[in-house]
């Protein structure tokens, strides 16, 4: 089974996938409770997790002591995919695409400056699930 996560300010967005890879159930909740949710998938049958990058989303798990046994990041495989399909059209992506060293650090005040409704800089769930979808194509 595969899980997509979508996280953006307090909130993350969860899709279980079905075989088909269609929206089997969808789960909404806060991003205090996203370690435990994680840790209890984990302990039941862990998924395949689908998320648009790992940085945004291990800092917290792995704090928590949570280890996740298989996921599956589509900035890093989206890289993957540019290079080793260079001659393919790959539209923009719904996540800022800048380097991973060329981002700015957040700071203490960037906490305090996040809407709770803003859009997600990875993307909704839907639109992660668009981009891993396409992926699997190639």
């Amino acid at each position: 089974m595969e899980t997509v996560l979508a996280v953006w300010g307090a909130h993350v967005e969860v899709l279980d996938l079905g075989a088909d890879r269609r929206v089997a159930a969808r789960t909404e909740l806060s991003r205090d409770e996203l370690p435990q949710f994680v840790a209890a998938r984990e302990r039941e049958d862990p998924p395949r997790w689908v998320w648009t990058d790992t940085n945004q989303v291990s800092p917290q798990l792995l704090a928590a002591g949570v280890r996740v046994h298989r996921c599956l990041d589509l900035r890093l495989c989206r890289t993957i995919l540019q290079h080793a399909f260079p001659d393919r059209e790959w539209p923009e992506p719904h996540w800022p695409t800048a380097p991973v060293g060329d981002q700015p650090e957040p700071t203490l005040l960037d906490a305090l400056t996040i809407e709770e409704d803003s859009p997600a800089p990875g993307g909704s769930a839907e639109e992660v699930l668009t981009e891993h979808l396409r992926q699997q194509e190639t």
